[in-house]
């Protein structure tokens, strides 16, 4: 699963088969039950991968691929930014994406802070980070 084409593909994710064991939703873990159960699901969302859950920030060895989970609420052109550590935003328009989890593989390349957040329909998400050392 570290392939190049895993960057720049969104996959769909099915959370019903393979919840987390919990996610970061207003300030705190919540259990996936929990979170369900609350989750406004109105606006995209984004999350990375981590021995925690599903994270706001995460550390990486630098060269690593790290998994990025995203809500989308609508159907709408989804387009995902991301900052590198020398200062370059890389930007990337996915097309039209349908309602609900999807998945994506980064790889933070060198050492520094990474910060990623999607639009969906012009809808802004969240924004994550990734510090790799």
């Amino acid at each position: 699963m570290g392939s190049k084409c895993h960057a720049v593909q969104v996959l769909t994710y099915d959370v019903q088969t393979a919840p987390p064991s919990a996610v970061y939703y207003s300030g705190s873990y919540l259990p996936w039950t929990s979170f369900y159960q609350v989750f406004s699901a109105n606006a995209p969302a984004l999350w990375i991968s981590s021995s925690l859950g599903w994270a706001w920030y995460a550390t990486s060895p630098a060269g690593s691929w790290v998994q990025e989970l995203m809500y989308v609420p609508v159907t709408g052109s989804m387009k995902v930014y991301d900052l590198y550590p020398d200062g370059t935003t890389r930007y990337v328009n996915y097309g039209f994406a349908t309602p609900g989890y999807k998945l994506r593989w980064f790889r933070a390349d060198t050492p520094g802070r990474y910060m990623t957040m999607v639009t969906i329909a012009d809808i802004p998400s969240n924004y994550i980070i990734v510090d790799a050392a």
